[in-house]
């Protein structure tokens, strides 16, 4: 068995904001981890890959069924310095700030044309 250093990301070796994964979702059982920065976790766990997103979805419904509060509470927001200073936000911004367009930002970060918008919104 490999032993991987749990502060550099398996995928890509970045050592910023690594964040341990659970290969097979928690709630279903998983045990195994590998160290993922935060841009490589988030593709994981995109829609373009299916299997992922359908064990993630299985796993949050299940924990949901147990009593698990999941996300955060109904009517709370998260603070626009919050959402700005988050990795996919920055990202955006240096991108935008290239002037690239939102469709070329959305495909290249595998993100919600919603989430370029409102990253261009609020850093105005």
């Amino acid at each position: 068995m490999i032993n991987y250093e749990s502060n550099i990301c398996f995928e890509c070796g970045s050592i910023e904001k690594v964040v341990d994964h659970h290969v097979i979702p928690k709630v279903l059982g998983g045990t195994k981890t590998i160290p993922l920065c935060t841009p490589c976790h988030s593709k994981v766990h995109s829609k373009d890959l299916t299997n992922f997103s359908r064990l993630a979805r299985i796993g949050r419904k299940k924990a949901m069924d147990r009593g698990v509060k999941m996300g955060r509470k109904v009517g709370s927001r998260e603070s626009i310095e919050t959402f700005l200073s988050k990795p996919q936000s920055i990202e955006i911004g240096k991108l935008l700030d290239e002037k690239l367009s939102y469709r070329k930002i959305e495909s290249l970060l595998k993100c919600s044309p919603k989430t370029v918008v409102k990253v261009n919104k609020l850093r105005i």
